[in-house]
């Protein structure tokens, strides 16, 4: 996935599901620290059932910086997380807007964007490099 961002110029974004809570987590590469790229890398985002039930246990913790949490959500009985991409004009680069919008209990609890490919990015295309996007 790392490679695949670097050499393409893209976001990978991985939707997951099927928890009672949410979570959402950046994969860095281990090539740069943690402070250097800070939103750098493959995104999760994971949520799920529809008919979800509250659990009074937490069941994620960052044990270690491979990957990194970004946002913990463990409490509410319905969380609905919305994807949206926006491509914008931005002269011969092609540059997209992804939103990302967690619904708990009816009401927004969390907001998340991401851009891609960021500033950093200038057509590279060689080995595997971390930091490319905003």
């Amino acid at each position: 996935m790392h490679a695949a961002e670097a050499r393409l110029g893209v976001r990978v974004i991985i939707l997951s599901g099927d928890r009672h809570e949410f979570g959402a987590i950046r994969f860095p590469s281990n090539q740069w620290p943690l402070s250097a790229w800070p939103t750098s890398g493959p995104h999760e985002f994971s949520v799920g059932p529809l008919s979800m039930f509250y659990l009074p246990f937490r069941s994620f913790r960052q044990i270690d910086e491979q990957d990194v949490a970004i946002k913990y959500i463990p409490d509410g009985n319905s969380k609905i997380g919305v994807v949206e991409i926006t491509n914008l004009e931005r002269g011969d680069k092609q540059k997209s807007l992804l939103k990302y919008t967690l619904y708990v209990d009816g009401k927004i609890a969390w907001e998340y964007a991401l851009m891609s490919p960021g500033p950093e990015f200038n057509g590279y295309r060689g080995g595997v490099r971390d930091g490319l996007w905003s």
